[in-house]
């Protein structure tokens, strides 16, 4: 798996990260997906929280996209209400501190942000999907109902109420 950004103790990655689902064959708005492939992106994000759960720094938002300092709006990104900006502070300041041999806890500065939810795009902060062929962007229910994914059988609700399910829950 390919982390993003790596400093001491510090990482900032994409829990469903298109280059990892590209080597699988997987690419979201420009084919068909099957249930094996959606339950292998189910996986991949879980797989991924769990091998950063003893990460003492990490920023993961629950998001299908590869590359995050190189967009222009990278400073949009939040996980549980903190953005990369402020965590990137907050990470930069406790190390200030601890060469200072400061034993004083920094408050304010979460260190251990990832995203609670389980699905790609359930933070409100991705960057949107884009169509491959139109270049219109679309919500991930778009996306999966135009790869030929039956919806209905894997349980998600056609109607949107999956979508802010996801939302509530992500964070």
């Amino acid at each position: 798996m390919m982390c993003l950004f790596v400093a001491p103790l510090f990482v900032v990655q994409w829990l469903f990260d298109e280059e990892q689902l590209r080597v699988e064959n997987i690419y979201i708005g420009g084919q068909s997906l099957s249930e094996q492939q959606w339950s292998y992106m189910q996986n991949l994000g879980k797989e991924m929280k769990n091998s950063l759960k003893d990460v003492p720094a990490v920023f993961a938002p629950s998001c299908l996209s590869h590359t995050l300092i190189t967009k222009s709006n990278w400073t949009d990104f939040q996980v549980k209400g903190t953005t990369l900006s402020r965590a990137l502070q907050c990470w930069d300041r406790s190390l200030q501190e601890a060469n200072k041999n400061s034993r004083t806890a920094l408050k304010g500065c979460p260190y251990h942000l990832i995203d609670s939810c389980q699905w790609p795009q359930c933070n409100p902060t991705c960057p949107a999907l884009v169509d491959q062929a139109t270049q219109q962007e679309m919500t991930l229910l778009q996306a999966l109902a135009s790869m030929g994914l039956d919806l209905q059988k894997l349980g998600l609700d056609l109607r949107g109420d999956f979508s802010a399910g996801m939302i509530s829950a992500g964070g």
